[in-house]
């Protein structure tokens, strides 16, 4: 049974964000790994951590969700 953990700034999604990503992430590790068989689908976990953006750092430079979405945007 796969554990899958998404780690993301709190506040960088909506929950139909986070929806399509679990489902999303379901999709492939029933494919990979329950070789497509449907049956294999309710046992793929997928948890979406939410960090506060302080707990964060890119290259020692402490995060924000500010500096998240201009680095997304570049």
């Amino acid at each position: 049974m796969p554990f899958v953990t998404v780690r993301v700034f709190k506040g960088s999604l909506t929950d139909e964000q986070k929806a399509k990503i679990q489902n999303g992430i379901t999709d492939v590790m029933t494919e990979v790994e329950g070789c497509g068989k449907p049956e294999f689908r309710p046992h793929v976990w997928v948890a979406i951590e939410e960090i506060e953006d302080k707990n964060w750092s890119f290259g020692g430079v402490p995060g924000s969700l500010e500096l998240l979405n201009a680095f997304v945007k570049s």
